[in-house]
């Protein structure tokens, strides 16, 4: 499934920049990834539970995840 539109919040802007250059990369790759498909293996997308169950989440990599919601 394709994503037609996303965005950021400033508060995601503030945090990644913080972020190792390294994981900012990875980071990029796998939103683009993202965006193109957003169920795609790699991304081991699943949904969020309890407070942030109206959110889904994808890896980055074995510590870094990526939160977005619907």
């Amino acid at each position: 499934m394709k994503i037609l539109r996303s965005h950021t919040t400033p508060q995601f802007e503030n945090d990644f920049i913080k972020l190792p250059e390294k994981i900012q990369l990875k980071s990029k790759k796998k939103i683009k990834l993202f965006e193109e498909d957003c169920f795609n293996r790699i991304l081991d997308t699943h949904k969020l539970k309890g407070v942030l169950k109206n959110f889904w989440s994808f890896s980055i990599d074995d510590n870094y995840r990526c939160k977005w919601g619907q």
